[in-house]
């Protein structure tokens, strides 16, 4: 298993974009009440083919990045498998990420979907397409793959149970494909600045790469993270009209996060090699939608049906380290405030 989890490099990814796609499902099973066994069942064969995706994504960009890799001393999963191993890995992910939407019944669109999503991550890696290392291309392309295309299959799917509809279902997904885009589009952009100096031994040359920290600075700061908290800001709005807990968490939240700002917290954000140099701003360090409010709109399911509590339990399982994590960092924030 632990071989399996480091050719797909499921640690990269698993734990922090996972959680905030379950969060639009939960969000849509939510207020569309829809039963346990549709709603657990579509879900759980969605996130297996977004599952299925990623790894491929990682499967495929390793095969491409061999030689880069090696010449630059960083671990590479498929540069000790035969190139037959390889095709292996690359056909089930396939496989397991299409059977799963046949499984669904899936519509056209659905379909379409996520053969767009296995294709960006393919012309992302593949010469002579290589989208990586052009640029703008390779930022759009990522977090089309990663984060955008994921949320539209699972709110779609979830939306197409029974042929709901309705301005909820309709602003929801707006505004969830808006938070997802930009959010996606901040986390790459950020990803590439950590990886600058393994690129610049392998002569890749990413959008990051290829721009000043102060224009990196900028771009996230005054266009990325303002249309995220419009997104984000859109998506609750659609979620608080039928979620009471939701929304007084998301009220406590908010105060929690204008008290660090109040302390005068820092976060790192295009200087890793200065950590600490950014003034810390509300949910830009995304503990919001990979730890709580997954697990919040999963309490908020048991309304439906006690049998949801399934969901909550196995959330909870999966992503078991992370939360630890968190809880055990904010008992010590919540510490420090009442000293």
């Amino acid at each position: 298993m632990s071989s399996f989890h480091q050719l797909a490099r499921t640690a990269d990814w698993f734990q922090w974009k996972i959680p905030p796609l379950l969060a639009v499902g939960y969000a849509m099973i939510l207020i569309n009440g829809i039963a346990f066994w549709p709603g657990f069942y579509t879900l759980f064969l969605l996130i297996t083919s977004i599952c299925s995706v990623g790894a491929y994504g990682h499967v495929v960009n390793d095969i491409f990045d061999i030689e880069q890799d090696l010449a630059a001393g960083k671990r590479n999963a498929m540069a000790k498998l035969s190139p037959s191993w390889r095709f292996f890995w690359v056909f089930l992910f396939i496989a397991t990420g299409f059977l799963s939407l046949y499984l669904l019944t899936a519509s056209l669109l659905m379909v379409a979907l996520l053969f767009l999503n296995y294709l960006l991550p393919t012309i992302y890696s593949i010469p002579p397409f290589r989208l990586k290392e052009r640029g703008i291309l390779g930022v759009l392309a990522d977090t089309s793959a990663a984060h955008l295309l994921p949320v539209l299959l699972i709110a779609i799917s979830l939306n197409s149970i029974e042929n709901i509809s309705g301005l909820q279902n309709f602003i929801l997904l707006v505004f969830a494909a808006i938070w997802a885009f930009f959010l996606g589009l901040r986390g790459i952009i950020s990803h590439q600045v950590l990886d600058l100096q393994h690129d610049r031994k392998t002569n890749v040359v990413t959008f990051a790469g290829n721009k000043s920290r102060e224009y990196i600075r900028s771009l996230i700061l005054q266009f990325c993270y303002p249309a995220e908290m419009i997104g984000l800001t859109g998506f609750m709005g659609a979620i608080i009209l039928t979620s009471p807990l939701v929304t007084g968490f998301l009220c406590i939240f908010i105060m929690v996060e204008f008290s660090k700002m109040a302390r005068g917290w820092k976060f790192t954000l295009v200087y890793p090699e200065r950590p600490g140099s950014e003034r810390y701003l509300p949910f830009l360090n995304n503990e919001f939608y990979e730890a709580w409010l997954p697990v919040i709109l999963a309490l908020e399911l048991l309304w439906i049906t006690p049998l949801y509590g399934l969901i909550l339990t196995l959330h909870i399982v999966l992503f078991r380290n992370m939360l630890k994590e968190r809880l055990v960092l904010y008992s010590r924030i919540f510490y420090s405030f009442i000293k």
